[in-house]
């Protein structure tokens, strides 16, 4: 499917709407992302899947052009979590993954690891392309 010209102002914008103050941080939120990211990388492809590691099922993104896999992250899925996690477990398993693999290819900026104990896996600036 062929996307309709936007400029890079405009989907900075676009971009720029989704960007919410998390502990501190400027963080974007996935939906943005993933906009961001279809726009830059039309032939690009995430794919996702439910794996299980032992008793834990974690779902995995992979983001591919091609045969080529540009980034792949995980994101264990927590039932009994707290907030939308409580009642949609393995939805915001697939999208804290995606978001993960997004930032690995460069949509946003990680800070430390990818273990949010105490702090936010990733925290994406908006820039220009």
């Amino acid at each position: 499917m062929k996307l309709p010209e936007i400029s890079t102002d405009t989907i900075n914008d676009i971009v720029g709407e989704g960007i919410l103050s998390l502990k501190g941080k400027d963080y974007l939120q996935v939906a943005h992302r993933v906009v961001r990211f279809r726009y830059m990388n039309p032939e690009a492809t995430i794919y996702t899947e439910v794996e299980q590691v032992g008793d834990i099922p974690y779902v995995k993104a992979t983001i591919a052009e091609g045969y080529d896999v540009r980034a792949t992250a995980y994101k264990q899925v927590k039932v009994g979590g707290k907030g939308a996690a409580a009642q949609y477990p393995l939805e915001c398993a697939e999208t804290g993954a995606i978001g993960r693999a997004l930032a690995l290819c460069g949509f946003g900026t990680l800070s430390g690891d990818l273990d949010e104990s105490d702090q936010l896996a990733d925290a994406p600036l908006v820039t220009g392309k």
